[in-house]
Formats: structure tokens, sequence, C-alpha cells
């Protein structure tokens, strides 16, 4: 082409020009199997596993779930995208699939993946409170049901504790979002049972938030405080009346003792030992709703609000498959590490007085001494035989 003239260079611009306005734009979703069609095969199939596996739940379930959102959520469907549609791209979202990954397979353009998950996401707001589970007076079955800790934990309806998710932000923010492992992220407060359902979920706040901080907003935004129940929590927060921690420079990790085979030696490392063992409820369901819903771990480039929605319709979900379909095959591990969080954390909840830290710290003592009382009775009865 160097030796062309100005003139011949001219005239191949004009025939391209012609050949692309004759042939028309290219057809990016050309695919025979449309959106549409993808939808109506997996509703149609017999082979449940194929559709477990592209939703993360059964048929029933997932239909229930678009009648819920249809009837109190106030999700519709449109000409190009029916609301069943809509859901099924959101969960394929929340499998860690990209906006151009759901491109392909549902044969959308990138505005309708984003739009379909928008009212997606805002029908599952708008009943949020289906999702979560209420927590009552009632004594837990595992801790009514098994003498480690029944009565020590009697008053216990749960736990709590923070984790933090991936976050896409500005760089400017990146210094507000980097967490204590120097990775960027949001500090989510998760709030369970002990039959590994969420009774409170917070999202939002920064990586770099202190989980003590967050927890006080949860509190203000709703968080159930039953009068005389507590939950536990890990060292990470202070001590309060409704927050049970383990003591203070104790070793309490599970598997330590595991590995080990070590006996407690006074009623401190008893108490945080059982207190780690029962606690690790709030592990254990992270791990699980992580592993079901992978953008849990490896977040894509939505707006912050849009990746704080996501993670809550991660747990909502989690919550619905477990609430309809009962245990799932693999959530009951208990083979979870306790992390230790106490790095410059006071010792009791803000605003504790001292005269309130002496009680707080009287009722601890109180539990971990009957508990190892009991635990020396038995452990002499059981060398006498």
């Amino acid at each position: 082409m160097e030796d062309w003239s100005d003139e011949d260079r001219a005239a191949l611009a004009t025939a391209v020009c012609e050949i692309f306005v004759a042939g028309g734009p290219v057809v990016q979703h050309d695919s025979i199997l449309t959106g549409q069609l993808y939808y109506e095969e997996l509703m149609e199939t017999e082979n449940e596993a194929r559709f477990h596996d592209s939703t993360r739940m059964k048929k029933e379930t997932f239909s229930q779930l678009v009648d819920l959102l249809q009837t109190e959520g106030g999700l519709t469907g449109g000409n190009v995208v029916c609301a069943g549609e809509k859901v099924m791209i959101l969960l394929h979202s929340l499998m860690g699939h990209t906006n151009r990954v759901s491109q392909e397979r549902w044969q959308h353009s990138g505005d309708t993946i984003h739009a379909s998950i928008r009212d997606s996401i805002d029908a599952m707001m708008s009943c949020r409170q289906r999702f979560l589970v209420t927590p009552d007076f009632n004594i837990p079955e595992k801790i009514l049901n098994n003498p480690r800790f029944f009565p020590f934990f009697e008053n216990c309806i749960g736990a709590l504790d923070g984790s933090h998710v991936p976050a896409i932000v500005s760089p400017e923010f990146d210094g507000v979002f980097r967490n204590r492992k120097q990775t960027i992220s949001q500090n989510v407060l998760g709030v369970c049972n002990f039959d590994l359902l969420f009774t409170y979920v917070l999202s939002g706040w920064e990586g770099s938030a202190h989980d003590g901080k967050v927890l006080h907003d949860g509190v203000c935004r709703g968080l159930t405080l039953l009068p005389g129940k507590y939950y536990l929590g890990d060292a990470g927060y202070g001590l309060s009346r409704f927050v049970l921690t383990p003591y203070r420079g104790v070793r309490y990790h599970l598997k330590e003792w595991a590995r080990a085979q070590q006996k407690p030696r006074n009623k401190e490392e008893l108490f945080n030992l059982r207190h780690a063992s029962l606690r690790n409820v709030v592990e254990r369901i992270f791990g699980v709703t992580k592993k079901q819903f992978p953008i849990l771990g490896h977040m894509h480039s939505y707006s912050y609000s849009v990746q704080c929605s996501m993670v809550m319709c991660a747990f909502f979900m989690h919550n619905w498959i477990r609430l309809i379909e009962g245990p799932q095959k693999g959530d009951d591990d208990d083979d979870v590490e306790v992390e230790d969080s106490c790095a410059d954390v006071p010792d009791f909840a803000p605003g504790v007085d001292a005269r309130t830290a002496k009680e707080l710290t009287q009722w601890r003592d109180d539990i971990a001494t009957r508990m190892w009382d009991s635990y020396k009775e038995y452990m002499n009865n059981r060398g006498k035989k």
C-alpha cells in the first residue's frame, strides 16, 4: 500500500464503507439459544442436577422465590426479559459470572443484564424480612441437648462476626477500604442462629472499619436485642450485656486443641474452648455462603451500592434455600478455624462504665466457674470407672 496514490486510498475507503453499509451492523448476540429459550429450557428440564448447578436450588424453590418477588417485591417482566429470567440472571451473577459472560449466556446487552440485576435486587430488598429469621426466647436445641453448653449458655441465641468481602472502589478510597490484611474490602456484619440461618446482615462498611463500630451501627439499624439474651462474639468485640466474648490472652483455637490433644487446665481455657466451639457456627455460615455464591470471594465491577446489595442478596439466598429445602450437604461441617481478631480492642464495649464492667466480668466468671466445676466432676467420675 506504500505505492498507492491518494486516489487509490480514497477509493479503498469508499469501497469498505459501501460494503459495511450494505451488510449492516454486525449482530453481537446471534445465538439460536436466546435468553428466553435458555430460561424455558431450564424450567422444563427434568435434570434436577443441571437446574441445581445453574441456580443453586431446586426448581420448586426457585419458583417460590420468583412468586414471592412478584407478589411482595413488585418484580415485573417485560417484552425482552420475563421476571423469572431476571431472577436467574441475578443468581448467575451471584455465582461469580461477569457482566460480559452473562451477556453471552443470556444473549442480552450489558445494559439489559444490569437492569435485570437491579430489578431483582430491588424486589429482594423490598421483602428482605422474608429472607431473615427472627430470634426468639427459646433455648436453641444445639445448646439444650449438649451438656457441654447447657445450662452454661442457656441464654445465648446466636453468634455474630464481621466478614470481609472484596470491594472495587475508586483509587482515592483505597486507603479507607484497605483492611488489616492490606486488601480492599467491605466489612460485613453477619448474625446467625444455631440452625445456620442469618438473623441479621449489614453490608456497606469499609474494610478498615472496626468490627465493634459496625456492630454499633447494626444495633442502631435494627439488630434484634432480646432482654436477658446475648450473642457470642470473638475477641474482636468488647464484652457487653448482649455480646459474650472469650477471655483475652487465653488460647482457644479449635484446631490447636485437636492437634495437641490437650485438656483445658483452668476455667478460662475451658470457657474459651467451649465458647469457640459454639461460636464457630458464624464462621461456618460465612464459609458455606461464600462457597455457594463465589461473588463474595471475587467481586466484579458494579457500582458500590450494587456491590453491597449483591452481598445482601447472597446471604438472603442462603437463608431461602435452607428454609425451603432444609440443611444442605456439607453445610454442617464443624472443622472451621476460629480467628482471633483482638488487636487494639478494648476489653469492654463503648459506653460501659466501671461498675458495669465489674458486673460483666463477674457474669462471665460465674459461667466459667460453673462450667469448670461440672467438668472436674465429670472427669473425676470417669476416672473412677
